[in-house]
């Protein structure tokens, strides 16, 4: 290990190297001694830091933590954009990501406070910490040029949560092991149903122990992990327990409302110790805590190591509650090393004694230390089943045994604990992982997530490590194979093309989401319309090539869109693939739109990007066509517009309208109730939201309004349409969609399409033209209205009461445009990009 000097640099617990830097640190699993790293000198709480982060959102918050482990190797913006990936709507199903509710005990005193850290992408804690660390490696691998095999083990929650944060990474393979019967069946699926090409996992015929003691092996050899950048994302990962320190800030700084408050009690379940950790990480760093309760299961030695200093390895037990079946709880190495006053020469022997004879013990000094902060208690399935029981009975408020276990050690010790202090129970799983502990516990069926539902359905796929005579060595020899190979596959790619071209040929970057996203972001709304805006022009005049549209009808009701342009003008020819309506991708977390943007080389034929916008670029481009639309014909001064729709291009159109019309105000309508209060909830940050209760209500009120449903029979009738109004009917890929009468097409004084022929063929003008209420020939192309030959037909002052409608399709050179706008960006952003 070596390093430029940094400002936060790390160190090996056992003493064995310093200096690392942060990103070493995210890339890295055990340190080269066996020990586990943590900063040299950790970071400072102030009162006046934590009064400026208490109106942050918790995606906000996350990031000005880790930005304080992470020196200057990544921007707090290039944070900020991480985290609000991690934890936005698409991830963390539950408002604010992290709900804290008051459950009352049954116990005659105050409700507890139960933090909810269950509502990512797997149910389980451990999203809040891999949702952010899998971007963070990807982040610095690209940065780097690198590819990591990341090894993880699990025993049932940490492993679906780094597949889901891992899978599809073009810089990461990752491979996962679960124990055999040990895995809730949720749990397991949630594994083996990750069918990627970056996905490797294996049933393990041992326990997690078994797993954990032969990854360290691996990671002892510094040959291979230096060959392979071979990694973990564990909570031996110090960004793991990093990340995870931010969840008890958010929460104090909820729990708490002044500085001057009783500062709060956590009881946290645990296994490996790392939820633990993270809370001590940050009362080390100077958060009021008043006491840390780690809660176990009948694997019980961190309540043994932590009450007696008895600290030996016994049995790993099955439990009720097994992603807490641990016997080695690894973290407990580095509060180890903070009660040892950072002494790695106090520490090393006693962790040397306890890997070579399975046990050792605790100085009295080190327990006094671990006093200061914490307590802890053991509990039983009897008990786990206990308050599962009466929670549900007495609140119908379920919980899974973990969670409940934590509950169980408030109960236990809630008359040790300061009389005003706020008790914060950490609940980390959804109950619905555990549906047999529900049932024993309540007789009833756990409530479920559409996420958990769709898993049943799912083909799986997965290896057996089965338990041989000599099975650590020999699953360490498969494990390692597997790596060696899929790195060979790589190097036998890059030597064929040396073979064939005389060189290894540059790979084509490929640019995720959040980079896009951003790019996008910086380039305005003004910029983009101004793009699109030629790109019509051009189209108009002959200067692009637009082929067919292509469709495809695919399983779960999942349909494909792809179209390609080339400009004359561009350097690009562009395809655009896009995707949508899939019905089980909500229970697998995906949202429902996905795609990408493919840029190849007009001189060549080259590939030379790839945009992984996930369907954001044609969401964004749609809502620009509409609002470059909006400029020449929305009346002007209207103070509201009008959204007939309720879903992703609703929320596009709304904000773009109101940025170029100046409007203050929109109503909305929908079919769907609680769809229409998602919408309202979203807008509302940007104006003030109105709910219409009927499409006529709509265009009552607005003179501007945007039609965004797939209805096949008209909404808007031309009896309800006001003089002076403009509508933006949002049209489909594919024959079928019809949003407003035939009449209304043959009343309106200018109807405007972006390509004449699209819209005859499947948009809003086709009904009317098969009706004859419309001639093609009296429609106008955007690309003229937007030359100065049609300037006249744009609207004018007040008194123009003319009726216009545009009628959008999406023509493929808005693609091209909006493609090779971002890709500038993006070029001038990242000149190095992801590979």
């Amino acid at each position: 290990f070596s390093a430029p000097p940094s400002e936060m640099p790390y160190k090996s617990t056992r003493g064995g190297c310093s200096g690392l830097s942060f990103s070493q640190a995210v890339t890295s699993g055990y340190a080269p001694d066996g020990g586990l790293l943590v900063p040299e000198h950790l970071p400072k709480l102030s009162a006046a830091t934590l009064t400026s982060w208490r109106n942050l959102s918790f995606p906000d918050l996350a990031a000005e933590v880790i930005a304080l482990f992470a020196d200057d190797e990544i921007s707090i913006s290039e944070l900020r954009k991480i985290t609000s990936e991690a934890y936005g709507p698409n991830s963390f199903q539950a408002e604010g990501a992290l709900p804290l509710k008051p459950v009352d005990l049954g116990d005659g005193k105050a409700p507890v406070l139960v933090l909810e850290t269950f509502w990512g992408p797997t149910g389980a804690f451990k999203d809040i910490g891999l949702q952010t660390v899998c971007r963070l490696l990807d982040y610095f691998l690209a940065k780097q040029r690198r590819h990591a095999h990341v090894l993880v083990e699990t025993s049932g929650d940490t492993g679906p949560a780094a597949l889901a944060g891992c899978r599809g990474l073009s810089n990461v393979d990752i491979f996962c092991l679960f124990p055999k019967d040990r895995c809730s069946q949720i749990q397991e699926l949630q594994m083996t149903t990750v069918i990627a090409s970056n996905v490797h996992v294996y049933q393990t015929e041992g326990n997690t122990d078994d797993q954990a003691n032969m990854l360290k092996d691996i990671f002892s050899d510094g040959d291979f992990v230096s060959r392979y950048t071979a990694c973990s994302i564990n909570s031996i990962n110090f960004a793991r327990v990093a990340v995870q320190s931010s969840y008890y800030i958010y929460t104090y700084l909820r729990a708490c409302p002044t500085l001057d408050s009783p500062p709060p009690v956590f009881v946290v379940p645990t296994g490996a110790f790392g939820n633990c950790f993270g809370g001590y990480l940050a009362k080390r760093m100077g958060l009021p805590i008043a006491k840390i309760v780690a809660a176990t299961n009948r694997n019980d030695i961190v309540h043994r190591a932590m009450s007696t200093g008895d600290w030996s390895l016994g049995d790993n037990m099955a439990t009720l509650s097994p992603a807490m079946d641990i016997q080695m709880p690894y973290n407990l190495e580095r509060l180890l090393f903070y009660c040892c006053n950072e002494q790695p020469g106090v520490l090393a022997p006693l962790m040397q004694r306890l890997e070579a004879s399975g046990r050792t013990s605790l100085d009295p000094l080190i327990l006094q230390s671990i006093a200061e902060t914490f307590e802890s208690v053991a509990v039983t399935d009897a008990q786990t089943i206990g308050v599962m029981s009466s929670l549900w009975q007495r609140e119908r408020y379920a919980v899974c045994p973990h969670s409940a276990i934590g509950i169980q050690g408030a109960i236990s010790l809630r008359q040790t604990f300061p009389a005003s202090a706020p008790v914060v129970c950490v609940a980390t799983a959804h109950v619905a992982k555990f549906e047999d502990a529900f049932r024993q516990a309540t007789g009833q069926t756990a409530p479920s997530t559409p996420r958990i539902d769709v898993l049943r359905s799912l083909p799986t796929r997965f290896k057996v490590l089965k338990r041989t005579p000599e099975w650590r060595a020999d699953w360490a020899r498969e494990l390692k194979s597997a790596v060696a190979e899929l790195a060979g596959v790589r190097q036998e790619s890059r030597d064929f093309e040396e073979a064939m071209y005389g060189q290894s040929l540059p790979t084509a970057p490929t640019y995720p989401v959040q980079a896009v996203r951003a790019a996008a972001l910086e380039l305005g709304v003004d910029k983009l319309v101004e793009a699109l805006a030629e790109a019509f022009a051009g189209f108009v005049e002959g200067d692009a090539q637009v082929p067919p549209i292509s469709h495809l009808t695919l399983g779960h009701g999942g349909d494909a869109c792809i179209k390609a342009a080339s400009m004359a003008k561009s350097k690009f020819w562009v395809v655009k693939v896009a995707s949508g309506g899939f019905k089980t991708n909500v229970g697998l977390g995906f949202p429902s739109n996905s795609g990408l943007m493919l840029l190849f080389s007009r001189a060549t034929g080259r590939l030379e990007a790839t945009l992984a916008d996930e369907g954001y670029l044609t969401e964004l481009r749609t809502a620009a066509v509409g609002a470059l639309a909006a400029k020449m014909l929305a009346p002007r001064g209207v103070e509201c517009v009008g959204i007939i729709g309720t879903g992703v291009q609703a929320r596009f159109q709304a904000k773009l309208l109101l940025a170029v019309t100046g409007a203050t105000k929109v109503y909305i309508w929908g079919r769907t109730p609680s769809a229409v209060l998602d919408l309202k909830a979203d807008l509302d940050h940007f104006a003030e939201v109105e709910i219409a209760s009927s499409v006529k209500e709509v265009l009552y009120h607005c003179r501007v309004v945007v039609t965004v449903t797939a209805s096949r029979e008209p909404l808007v009738e031309a009896k309800d349409v006001h003089p002076g109004t403009h509508l933006t009917c949002v049209g489909a890929d594919a024959p079928g969609k019809q949003e407003v009468d035939d009449q209304l097409l043959r009343i309106a004084d200018l109807v405007v399409a972006d390509s004449v022929g699209q819209c005859a063929a499947f948009g809003e003008c086709a009904h009317a033209v098969r009706a004859g209420a419309l001639k093609t020939s009296d429609i106008v192309e955007l690309g003229n209205l937007v030359q100065d030959s049609h300037y006249k037909l744009r609207r004018g002052g007040g008194s123009d009461d003319r009726i216009t409608l545009f009628d959008s399709t999406g023509v493929a050179v808005t693609d091209a445009a909006i493609a090779e706008a971002v890709l500038v960006q993006l070029q001038a952003r990242h000149p190095r990009p992801r590979l």
